[in-house]
């Protein structure tokens, strides 16, 4: 089940059918790397279910998740604006399904049906909202409201299936200590604090959510949580 609000939710039937067409159906196993950061672009990738994780490399080598894309959102579409290399890697979060389509397939897609490249820049203009929202969330928020604001995305938020079935969400910690900002330490305290609350539950390489709602009451930080928490977590 694709979400409906990413580009394949604006898709109408007849464009679907002519997507799904020019593309190939891929499914990719747990940490499987789609793309490479500075590899020649030159195909799109449409996720069908699950999730892929966006990492860039710094100069220095430290390497920062910069995004989580899940079912119905595009990646590589700015390869056909001319973009000649990879911006980052792409790899997968448990078992992906995802399509794949050339860049010439895609830009004659765009060009059969005119208004797509409009849907697009609504997403990629959602999409720069979203990180300047992101952003300024950071800025304010200790590293519980950043973890609890990274569960919910990565299970309601997006309707992904994996989450609403109430299957574990397969994050390592030195995963989530790079898409929150913090060290592996700091996020085994943070996880602490969650499992406290009963809100989360953890094993090896996956965390399980239980309670989303009050999940999300962490993140916005509207709710004062109850468990004590150790100043270093911040």
């Amino acid at each position: 089940m694709l979400a409906t609000g990413h580009f394949w939710g604006q898709l109408t039937g007849p464009e679907r059918d002519a997507f799904e067409a020019r593309s190939d159906a891929l499914e990719l196993a747990h940490g499987h790397v789609l793309f490479r950061q500075g590899e020649p672009a030159g195909k799109v990738v449409l996720v069908q279910q699950g999730w892929l994780k966006v990492v860039g490399n710094s100069a220095t080598g430290c390497e920062v998740i910069l995004a989580f894309r899940g079912a119905g959102e595009l990646l590589g579409e700015l390869s056909i604006f001319g973009s000649p290399q990879r911006s980052a890697t792409v790899q997968a979060v448990g078992r992906v399904q995802v399509r794949l389509m050339n860049a010439a397939a895609f830009t004659s897609f765009l060009h059969e049906f005119t208004r797509l490249p409009w849907v697009m820049l609504a997403v990629l203009a959602e999409r720069l909202r979203h990180a300047d929202r992101h952003r300024t969330g950071y800025a304010s928020a200790d590293v519980v409201q950043r973890l609890a604001a990274l569960l919910v995305e990565v299970s309601v938020d997006r309707q992904d299936p994996i989450a609403a079935s109430g299957a574990a969400l397969p994050l390592t910690q030195t995963e989530i200590a790079a898409a929150v900002a913090a060290s592996r330490e700091q996020v085994v305290r943070a996880l602490r604090v969650l499992r406290e609350l009963g809100h989360v539950s953890t094993g090896r390489g996956q965390v399980r959510v239980h309670h989303l709602e009050p999940l999300r009451a962490v993140a916005t930080g509207s709710r004062r949580r109850q468990a004590s928490v150790d100043p270093k977590v911040a």
